[in-house]
């Protein structure tokens, strides 16, 4: 009988910890910008969910795709959510410097969830543009294998 006690116990504690650990999307618009992150969001721990892990991509359909990965915490305040992440760039866009670093800190009181976003590629003395990073529904973003190309007078946040 303890045998199966204990049998259930974890079976319940490991369906728990599966069920607890499951990635989300989000998708955030640069504004003033049509430049769109889409991210994977992971719980790095599923004991302590505060911290994710998250990985995806900033990109223009048609005209750039940036990998991506980084985390989103609570910030100091323990209110507002940090999201910080890297992305290698290989192209002309952001001053075509390969290392880019974002940095936004995100109000979940607000609707939609946004805040100040910034990102620098290089350095001190690269490329450097600020916004505002936006939470849009996935759904009505371009993907960014679409063959739909901006014009060429269109502004994007890695010019």
């Amino acid at each position: 009988m303890k045998k199966t006690f204990f049998l259930l116990i974890l079976a319940c504690f490991t369906i728990l910890l599966v069920n607890s650990a499951s990635a989300t999307t989000n998708c955030y618009n640069w504004s003033p910008f049509p430049d769109v992150i889409k991210v994977t969001v992971t719980p790095q721990d599923p004991l302590n969910p505060i911290n994710k892990i998250i990985t995806g991509a900033l990109y223009v359909q048609g005209l750039y795709y940036l990998p991506l990965t980084g985390t989103m915490v609570k910030d100091a305040d323990r209110v507002h959510k940090r999201f910080s992440a890297h992305a290698t760039n290989n192209t002309t866009f952001f001053g075509g410097f390969l290392d880019c670093a974002m940095d936004a800190t995100l109000d979940p009181s607000a609707l939609p969830i946004q805040g100040p976003f910034t990102i620098t590629c290089g350095g001190n003395g690269g490329f450097s543009n600020t916004g505002t990073l936006i939470k849009v529904d996935c759904s009505t973003l371009p993907s960014p294998q679409s063959s739909e190309i901006l014009s060429s007078s269109a502004e994007v946040g890695g010019k």
